[in-house]
């Protein structure tokens, strides 16, 4: 006597797919929380980002220091967090399919709103670089001018030659 194949439970995967759906459940909770962990952490670079330029544009290079300290701090978490947000995503990319809508939604709208808010801070980066470059720049061309300066100081009113030193002024 032959039965029809049983059919699969709620539990157990469907056939073709990959992964229990309790298992793709878990994934999601783990990837949306590493997500949002993440996503903190690039809002408080981009603040930090905003700060950084606010600074460079007044000069405040004591202040630059300590910003730098506080961005590698972030910089730390957000490695550690990576680390642990690959393991998520790759058991997220072998069983969102298995999952319904409902529980895929929400981790591809945090997707979409990490990769905007990335997007964000990788903009304010590259202005901060451009403002560093735009600074160095502006210093450069004043230690040049101020070692042409000396260069024709030294030409013109060397102490070896006394009779130089005031060309314009009659004795």
């Amino acid at each position: 006597m032959n039965l029809p194949p049983k059919p699969p439970s709620k539990t157990s995967p469907a056939p073709g797919l990959a992964g229990d759906p309790l298992e793709g459940h878990l994934a999601a909770q783990e990837l949306l929380g590493a997500l949002q962990a993440a996503e903190e952490i690039y809002l408080r670079l981009i603040e930090l980002g905003r700060n950084q330029s606010r600074l460079l544009q007044g000069g405040y290079s004591e202040e630059l220091l300590e910003l730098a300290k506080r961005k590698e701090s972030e910089m730390a978490r957000l490695s550690y967090l990576e680390s642990g947000m690959r393991r998520a995503r790759s058991k997220w990319d072998s069983l969102q399919s298995s999952l319904p809508e409902t529980e895929r939604e929400p981790v591809q709208k945090m997707l979409a709103r990490v990769e905007k808010t990335l997007r964000e801070l990788l903009q304010l980066e590259e202005e901060s670089s451009r403002l560093l470059l735009q600074q160095r720049d502006q210093i450069l061309g004043q230690i040049q001018r101020l070692h042409a300066a000396r260069k024709f100081q030294k030409a013109y009113f060397s102490p070896l030659l006394p009779h130089c030193q005031a060309i314009d002024q009659k004795e």
